[in-house]
């Protein structure tokens, strides 16, 4: 009942979505919010990809990176994110890792797992980001300071191959308020309902 719940709710207008927003108890309370409904005006098109959870959104995401080599960069989370993304992409030459403040595991041996201090391990691992290969930032840390010095130390190496996944965007005082300070332009590509997980494209610099 859940998952056609979620999905019947994907396949709605986005202002039909908006306008049932309250309704849901799983939905974060500052959808209402006037920021967040300018910000909407503002990013959401027409080609805006709408879906049910976060593992539809990951699959349309890395669509034409299956077979492709990539460098993914995840940030947060419990390992579930770095073991979706390695199971859909299947080059041999891709790498994946995964920055958090607890282990995790990953038995792909593409992966590369690093525990701490976000901005300590970012500052040990540079040379991580310095890849000709497209990129994939996905952030999970649900927290203001962490998503801050996530895009600002990296960010810009994200070029406009690259796509960034935010997985509490709704949230306004942490991941929305971090990617509107770090203030790169961007095209929206796709979200979840009511916003809670977005994919982005940077535009140049």
């Amino acid at each position: 009942m859940a998952s056609f719940l979620k999905k019947s709710i994907a396949a709605m207008p986005l202002q039909l979505r908006l306008a049932l927003a309250p309704k849901f108890s799983d939905v974060p309370q500052t959808i209402a919010d006037r920021s967040f409904r300018n910000w909407i005006s503002a990013h959401i098109h027409p080609a805006v990809r709408f879906f049910a959870d976060k593992s539809e959104l990951e699959e349309f995401a890395c669509a034409r990176f299956r077979k492709t080599p990539l460098a993914w960069y995840g940030f947060g989370g419990d390992g579930a994110a770095l073991r979706r993304w390695a199971g859909l992409n299947t080059c041999s030459d891709s790498r994946f890792y995964n920055f958090a403040s607890s282990p995790v595991d990953c038995e792909d041996a593409r992966a590369r797992v690093f525990t701490g201090d976000y901005a300590d391990m970012l500052a040990q691992n540079m040379r991580l980001f310095n890849t000709s290969v497209p990129k994939l930032l996905h952030i999970g840390t649900g927290d203001y300071a962490a998503t801050s010095a996530i895009l600002n130390t990296i960010g810009d190496t994200i070029d406009t191959r690259g796509i960034v996944m935010i997985e509490k965007f709704a949230d306004l005082q942490n991941d929305f308020r971090a990617l509107q300070d770090y203030g790169r332009p961007y095209l929206v590509l796709g979200a979840t309902s009511f916003f809670s997980h977005l994919a982005i494209r940077f535009a140049p610099r």
